[in-house]
């Protein structure tokens, strides 16, 4: 047993004993265990990355402080071990560095018997290269024509950004860029712009190039050439257009004012003989020619949806100066064959396009393509061809489910039809209690209205006068005293009541009502009034107020009045001071 052992200790044990008459030895070489330290990455700089240029071998050098028993050194890339063993506690990897490589991490790692887990060092490695460059242009397709607005763009990418961009047409230098979008823009379309459009870009490390070729199709230019001879005229019909290829209508004999004579079978290299001496043949010849590919209206549609297991139908719109021959529809990513083939059916149809910058309209041909949407690969980009006796053209489109469109959505959905439910449901609710508080309000109302007049009314006990508003009308004293004055007239006086006059009012007395204070009659004047009320005489049926104005009656005529008074069923009176 040997106790705090350390690397004095380290050495070569050996062990002897005796076992039946024999001599054993057994020798023990005794280490101290240590575990690997200063691991490091060779050329690393402070930002732990190596910077190489693209296309370049790069070696990667990862060097340990060996410790005991030796350790195992390993480069690791995204999880996988690229280089495992190295000599002396250094290990070496070589690679040819490319765009893909890119900030990468390379990991360096050194493990032993004496570390529960490995010391590890990494490295970012940062690529340079050359910009690379690819041109494009809007919109896309084989064929462009006259007169319409395209864009050509160079994009670059890299490492290294890139410093200068220019544009070559032919061999020509035609625009440096300093913008970040680097397109040259047609608008519009000429026939002068046809040519090779070269994109060149450079950075620190290099330089580099991409190329599109522009073709811009026209009308042909026509022009006549009259040739004489003894016997015969001949008249040809020259074309100048692209593409060159041309088909010529038959000739239109005119005469010299204008009115048509007669068609005339051309000739396909567009040559017409005359009879030199037959005055028939006197007036003008128009020489008619046609050439070009099948040509996409502007507002043929790229996006179309279509659901699961329906046949989605896509119709596309076309111009041609000769007959359809074929149309065809096919996946993005397929060549043509007879799977990727779809049937179409044609009709006429009328769009505008643009001829010579002038909107004008013409007949174009509708093509409707049928597709039986039964996977979800059957949705995707597909390229639309059509093609006439001259040339074919090509229209991409894209099939979208019409399904994932609603559940792409659809989370929020929920969210908004649980909110309009409820929305819903308050309206409801507010909307069934208003009908019911309206039919009840309607039902109390026509209960009202069918009451008996007795029991509408009844006898006024003790006013508390001050807790009554008296509004005004005009003349109601000189109503009330009319009013007095015709019921004393008339004799029709209240016999059970007496009359007491004092000095500064005058009362009713009732006896036998049951009352114990005396009532004097209401005089507006001694109420004290706010200046925006008003005082309205009582119009109610069966009803007398008692004015003022009876004061001016002696109590002998009072008396005489109240004796002769029939007995209303309401008499207000106002309670003595």
């Amino acid at each position: 047993m040997i106790n705090e052992f350390s690397f004095y200790d380290e050495g070569t044990y050996k062990c002897q004993y005796v076992e039946n008459h024999i001599t054993n030895n057994h020798v023990y070489t005794v280490l101290l265990k240590r575990p690997p330290t200063n691991l490091k990455i060779t050329n690393e700089t402070q930002n732990n990355t190596l910077q190489v240029v693209e296309g370049n071998i790069l070696q990667l050098e990862c060097s340990v402080q060996s410790g005991k028993p030796k350790e195992i050194l390993q480069w690791i890339t995204d999880t996988t071990v690229v280089k495992e063993g190295g000599q002396n506690g250094t290990i070496t990897y070589r690679l040819n560095a490319s765009s893909s490589d890119h900030m990468k991490i390379f990991i360096c790692s050194a493990m032993n018997e004496a570390l529960y887990h490995p010391i590890t060092k990494q490295v970012r490695l940062d690529v340079l290269g050359k910009p690379k460059v690819t041109v494009s242009i809007i919109p896309d397709g084989r064929f462009l024509q006259e007169y319409q607005d395209a864009e050509l763009c160079c994009k670059t990418e890299g490492n290294s950004a890139a410093t200068h961009i220019t544009w070559i047409k032919d061999t020509t230098n035609i625009k440096i860029l300093n913008d970040t979008r680097h397109c040259i823009s047609f608008t519009p379309l000429v026939r002068q712009h046809t040519g090779k459009y070269t994109c060149t870009a450079m950075n620190s490390i290099g330089f580099s190039s991409a190329t599109k070729h522009i073709r811009v199709l026209y009308p042909p230019d026509v022009s006549i050439n009259t040739t004489e001879s003894k016997q015969t005229i001949t008249l040809k019909c020259h074309a100048s257009g692209d593409p060159g290829s041309y088909k010529f209508a038959e000739w239109d004999h005119q005469s010299k004012f204008g009115k048509h004579i007669r068609y005339i079978e051309n000739t396909r290299n567009g040559t017409l003989l005359l009879e030199k001496h037959n005055y028939q043949n006197s007036g003008l010849y128009k020489c008619s020619v046609k050439n070009g590919p099948p040509v996409f209206v502007s507002n043929n549609s790229k996006t179309w949806f279509a659901q699961y297991h329906e046949d989605a139908k896509i119709i596309v719109k076309v111009f041609s100066s000769y007959n359809i021959t074929r149309g065809l529809i096919r996946r993005h990513e397929e060549e043509q064959s007879s799977e990727a083939i779809r049937s179409f059916n044609g009709s006429t149809c009328r769009e505008s396009m643009v001829f010579y910058n002038v909107s004008v309209l013409v007949e174009c041909i509708e093509l409707a393509f049928d597709l039986n949407m039964l996977e979800n690969d059957d949705f995707g980009n597909y390229t639309v061809e059509v093609c006439n006796t001259f040339n074919c053209s090509i229209f991409e489109v894209t099939i979208i489910s019409s399904h994932d469109d609603f559940t792409s959505t659809f989370a929020y959905g929920y969210c908004w039809i649980i909110m309009g439910s409820i929305v819903g449901g308050v309206v409801l609710l507010c909307g069934c209690s208003h009908i019911f508080c309206c039919l009840k309000r309607a039902k109390t109302m026509s209960e009202i209205l069918h009451l008996n007049q007795d029991d509408n009314y009844d006898e006024i006990g003790t006013l508390n006068y001050n807790n009554v508003i008296f509004d005004h009308i005009a003349n109601d004293v000189d109503m009330n005293n009319a009013n007095v004055s015709s019921i004393i007239e008339n004799n029709d006086i209240i016999s059970r009541t007496d009359v007491v006059s004092s000095d500064d009012s005058s009362s009713i007395k009732q006896s036998g009502d049951g009352y114990k204070n005396p009532y004097q009659a209401i005089n507006p004047c001694d109420i004290d009034m706010h200046h925006y009320s008003n005082i309205v005489s009582c119009n109610y049926q069966n009803t007398t107020i008692f004015s003022p104005s009876l004061s001016a009656y002696t109590p002998k005529c009072l008396n005489s009045a109240t004796d002769n008074l029939k007995n209303p069923w309401l008499v207000i009176y106002k309670r003595k001071q």
